[in-house]
């Protein structure tokens, strides 16, 4: 999974950050920095759309998404009080 199509699933969810608002490449930058282990001026030196990121990011990025779909199923099965 590349880090533009991780950033566009999960900052939404995660930050409450749509694409086109502001502040929504900062979170994207945190977020990736928090999953990959990187540093976030690292992750901005990957170039401005991340195409200079290392290939394994996508593994990481992959287990990720992953781990945060199973959190958002467990949060909505445990979280439904109906």
């Amino acid at each position: 999974m590349s880090p533009e199509e991780y950033c566009q699933i999960w900052v939404p969810v995660l930050y409450k950050t749509l694409p086109e608002q502001r502040g929504y490449k900062a979170r994207c930058i945190e977020e990736l920095a928090k999953v990959t282990g990187f540093t976030e001026q690292s992750i901005k030196n990957w170039g401005a759309n991340f195409e200079g990121h290392p290939d394994y990011v996508k593994v990481i990025l992959k287990q990720a998404n992953i781990i945060n779909e199973f959190r958002q199923l467990f949060k909505k099965h445990f979280d439904d009080t109906t």
